[in-house]
């Protein structure tokens, strides 16, 4: 299953069940009993894969590195190669899809 959002997206009633049954429970004659019972969501092993990672501390940061860059960028020094960056996306991008 993906899930892709594509514009923002409200959260006044997030992980509220509604009292109110959708168009399709009230087709399939679910009405107030499947209302109640909320949705649930199921993540495929790509975004398991994708929240370990972000949960993930990294190490081996070369923090010497990381304050050079900083203040290169903060002075306007830093210039990258947007050719260099465009390939490594689209290689990262093909290597987390697995092709």
């Amino acid at each position: 299953m993906t899930v892709r959002i594509t514009g923002p997206v409200p959260q006044r009633d997030a992980g509220r069940p509604t009292s109110r049954p959708t168009e399709k429970q009230k087709a399939e004659g679910g009405g107030e009993a499947a209302a109640s019972r909320g949705d649930s969501v199921a993540l495929s092993g790509k975004e398991q894969a994708v929240q370990t990672v972000r949960s993930t501390e990294v190490s081996g940061v070369d923090e010497a590195k990381v304050a050079e860059l900083r203040a290169k960028i903060a002075s306007g020094e830093y210039t990258a190669d947007l050719r260099v960056v465009a390939e490594r996306i689209i290689a990262e991008a093909l290597a987390f899809d697995g092709r």
